[in-house]
């Protein structure tokens, strides 16, 4: 794979990385800027290089990345200076073993229409307030998540729906459970790609997930509203009752007066009840605490340092954990979004 950087190009302005089916990696450009051919040398564990240039665009707020695969042995890309200054091009590029389409065309135009109708709804100033019209756009994502459901099972052994699940992976997980991804992989990709690097980077990927029930809940110490330090195990010997949440979230607002409700309950018998909040803005965090009364423990998260260790990839999500530290109970694990599964493992207190 070959870079060709012409006279006038200046490599600062430039960042290459590509994916070579195991890992992003960054090509480090040489310093100077006289004209160059350099060589990308990689082992790829993938049918193509999936190539990211960055700062081919003069103006920042442009979408300033272009993405191609590309064959790793005889793929070539060209840097030229652009001379015509009404555009906002800072480079061109000639292209050569580029593949134009591998798949990316069919899954673009299986999607078109529910994603130009997603990009008009989206500029309704009634999306975050109206639930008619946010029910219009949330039945709109759920058919093209159907619809590259569909693709990928039709074309599982074609490398872009391959990375396209890959991809899809996280934001499946708002509505499927570690274990409903793991058995659709199975189901859908044969067994040599799922022995292959690429088919084990895949199956590593949907195993970090979630927490599962039975495992030991991670440790987490941070500020609470009080100012004083809320160290999980400080609470030893006692069920905690874990929320993570925020203000902005509808569903974890309605979720409130149950966890309200269920902390006062079984305070007495050695329920703590936490809820780990994502805003951002402290002080209107603190007024919604108040204004709603909310007696329980609390903490705010932040920069995802407890989130991401509980790998909350969304929200609401909420736990239960037993005397020992370990989770007994995940509303995510057990499809529990009426929680009503905790209310009962509560009662057996």
């Amino acid at each position: 794979m070959k870079l060709v950087f012409h006279e006038g190009v200046d490599k600062k302005n430039l960042t290459i990385t590509y994916d070579n089916g195991l890992t992003w990696q960054k090509h480090p450009l040489s310093k100077n800027n006289i004209p160059v051919e350099e060589i990308i040398e990689a082992e790829t564990h993938a049918p193509y290089l999936k190539i990211s240039i960055i700062g081919l665009y003069k103006e920042d707020a442009f979408d300033n990345n272009e993405d191609f695969y590309i064959n790793a042995e005889s793929g070539r890309i060209e840097f030229f200076r652009n001379l015509n200054r009404k555009d906002n091009l800072r480079y061109k590029l000639k292209l050569e073993g580029v593949l134009d389409d591998i798949g990316q065309n069919n899954h673009k135009n299986t999607i078109r229409k529910e994603v130009d109708e997603m990009a008009v709804i989206r500029q309704n100033p009634m999306l975050g307030t109206d639930e008619s019209v946010r029910m219009s756009y949330n039945t709109k994502a759920a058919l093209i998540q159907k619809k590259e459901r569909d693709l990928i099972k039709s074309n599982s052994g074609q490398f872009y729906y391959q990375e396209l699940f890959y991809k899809k992976i996280g934001q499946w997980n708002a509505d499927f459970t570690e274990k409903e991804i793991e058995e659709f992989y199975v189901s859908n990709f044969d067994e040599n790609f799922r022995k292959s690097a690429y088919g084990q980077r895949i199956a590593n990927t949907i195993a970090d997930l979630e927490l599962d029930e039975g495992t030991i809940a991670p440790r987490f110490s941070q500020k609470g509203l009080d100012g004083k330090i809320i160290d999980l195990i400080n609470y030893k010997d006692k069920y905690v009752l874990i929320d993570f949440w925020a203000t902005w979230c509808k569903p974890c607002v309605q979720n409130l007066p149950l966890l309200q409700e269920l902390a006062k309950k079984y305070k007495s018998k050695g329920v703590v009840t936490i809820l780990i909040s994502s805003d951002s803005d402290e002080e209107e965090w603190k007024n919604f605490i108040e204004e709603h009364n909310l007696d329980m423990i609390h903490v705010r998260d932040v920069e995802d340092s407890i989130g991401g260790t509980w790998k909350t990839n969304y929200i609401p999500q909420t736990f239960l954990i037993d005397k020992e530290g370990k989770i007994i109970y995940s509303a995510k694990v057990s499809k529990d979004e009426s929680l009503e599964k905790l209310k009962r493992i509560l009662e057996e207190i």
